[in-house]
């Protein structure tokens, strides 16, 4: 299990003011930070890179760079931020990285890192609210589910 280290390795989505962030992402983030995403967020290296719309051609050469370019950083930040927070709402980070990775009732269906590739699918397309979708116990509205549980949209506030 990989929980342990989750804080340090999304430290880089734990900038401690907006202005360090910005530049760190403007710099371009050291490449070992896309490693490390793949690994808190347990996905096979090159899905993930699709996932964040690097060719393999090009994640061969920022590999042997040994950096991202401001527009990969920034994608990179973005999944950090996502899998964080997916994680402080479900108090689990296995319950996150699965939430992350498959199709979600409250979001039509669509899968949350799929959403996660734009800024506005990350923010306004609900992912950055992962409470919008949540597995309650039976006496929570919504649609009944197999095992007892519904599966739930909830409005944003």
């Amino acid at each position: 299990m990989k929980t342990g280290t989750l804080e340090k390795k999304t430290a880089s989505a734990k900038a401690k003011h907006p202005h360090e962030l910005i530049r760190r992402i403007q710099q371009g983030l050291r490449f070992r930070e896309l490693e490390t995403l793949q690994d808190s967020i347990d996905m096979p290296f090159e899905q993930l890179a699709a996932k964040l719309s690097i060719s393999r051609s090009t994640l061969q050469r920022r590999k042997a760079n040994g950096r991202l370019s401001p527009d990969e950083s920034d994608k990179v930040i973005r999944f950090a931020r996502l899998l964080e927070h997916a994680t402080d709402v479900f108090g689990d980070i296995d319950k996150a990285r699965a939430w992350l990775k498959h199709p979600q009732y409250g979001l039509g269906g669509a899968v949350p890192l799929d959403y996660a590739e734009t800024e506005i699918g990350a923010r306004g397309g609900s992912c950055a609210r992962v409470a919008r979708t949540r597995r309650l116990p039976e006496k929570a509205h919504g649609d009944m589910e197999a095992g007892g549980t519904h599966r739930v949209c909830m409005s944003s506030t």
